[in-house]
């Protein structure tokens, strides 16, 4: 493609003529139909081809772009600072040189999106000029060269408008600006191969938890018939949370196995439950049931006590996270977090600590 030749100068040159203006387009494909699916729309990719190539894929770290800076110079853009979701106000990517240059940002609330966008070469084919876009939330942002007027403007394909990424050519400036867009809106989130490198089968944070009591002495001179039961209902729950976040505003669904509280061996521990498909966050109730009963003799007594155990878990865990679009494209990364669940044991009916009984040994009740 043809491109003028321009001296890197510190003195300003002059604007191009009509006759001198050099093609700022170095990719721009708009494809109106694609045979496969594709996870990011189709590139602008506008300036000079100088420089060292820089390449943002923030989706595959599951981030998306929530601020950028861009610094302006007499004929050019200087530079771009660019944050990520998760990033803090200091972990910043700049590209290109702001020196003392004037600049303006924007930064994107929740749920904002681009709905379109325009980039601008500096109409000499050998620096990024501008950059244009407006979003869903009635927002605008238009910023470029200062001296230098806008010549050639190419609109952007911005797909779905979710911004995850961007591309540079840049060296003390920006030679060449195009930005990554989801060709397509998110269709589903779903986190696989879920694993608790810390868990273990131990009672860390299992208490007993008493629900009821109950004594009987028969004082007859006949046998008498004795009967302990009830119900009572705890709330379970399960939380996975993600040091990412929600970076893309959807709801995840969790394919993962369940710490649960199990008995094995006499010992309560945590335990793995089988793979299943969870919310992100979800309650529920859990029924505590027992019902024993039997006979006592004359003189007996019994003295029972229910107990369940409840088990409050909050660990580390990794997954994989899937995003698919509604397009069909799919793409994944990987994700740590913390697992928090609260969790109940079966109700076991036993002698209460004080129990006294005649002519018969402690026994335990099982019930579940």
């Amino acid at each position: 493609m043809a491109q003028a030749t321009c001296k890197r100068v510190s003195s300003h040159p002059a604007p191009p003529t009509a006759s001198s203006v050099a093609e700022d387009l170095l990719s721009h494909q708009y494809c109106s139909r694609r045979s496969n699916a594709e996870v990011t729309a189709p590139l602008c990719f506008i300036g000079g081809r100088g420089g060292s190539q820089h390449v943002v894929k923030g989706w595959q770290e599951g981030k998306l772009i929530t601020k950028l800076r861009v610094y302006s110079g007499p004929w050019q853009i200087k530079a771009v600072r660019l944050w990520l979701s998760g990033d803090g106000d200091s972990e910043y990517k700049q590209f290109g040189e702001p020196g003392g240059s004037a600049w303006a940002e924007f930064a994107f609330q929740d749920g904002e999106v681009v709905t379109a966008m325009s980039l601008w070469g500096n109409g000499a084919g050998t620096r990024a000029g501008w950059i244009h876009f407006r979003t869903n939330k009635g927002r605008s942002f238009d910023y470029g060269m200062h001296d230098w007027p806008k010549k050639t403007e190419y609109p952007v394909n911005v797909g779905s408008g979710i911004l995850v990424g961007a591309i540079y050519n840049a060296g003390a400036d920006i030679d060449a600006h195009g930005y990554y867009f989801l060709d397509s809106p998110i269709a589903r989130a779903r986190a696989t191969d879920v694993c608790y490198p810390n868990l273990t089968f131990d009672s860390h944070q299992i208490t007993p938890i008493t629900l009821d009591s109950y004594s009987q002495r028969n004082t007859s001179p006949h046998p008498i018939s004795w009967g302990f039961s009830g119900n009572q209902v705890a709330k379970q729950s399960q939380k996975w949370t993600s040091q990412i976040g929600n970076s893309f505003t959807v709801s995840l669904t969790v394919e993962a196995a369940v710490p649960t509280v199990v008995k094995a061996s006499g010992q309560f521990g945590w335990q793995l439950s089988v793979v299943s498909t969870h919310e992100a966050a979800e309650e529920e109730a859990h029924s505590l049931t027992w019902t024993v009963g039997g006979t006592l003799q004359p003189s007996e007594a019994i003295s029972l006590v229910a107990l369940t155990r409840r088990g409050k878990l909050s660990i580390p865990y990794n997954s994989t996270i899937v995003i698919t679009l509604k397009n069909g494209a799919t793409f994944s990364f990987a994700c740590s977090g913390t697992y928090e669940g609260l969790a109940y044991t079966g109700v076991e009916v036993t002698d209460a600590p004080t129990a006294s009984r005649l002519n018969a040994k402690p026994k335990s009740y099982l019930t579940l």
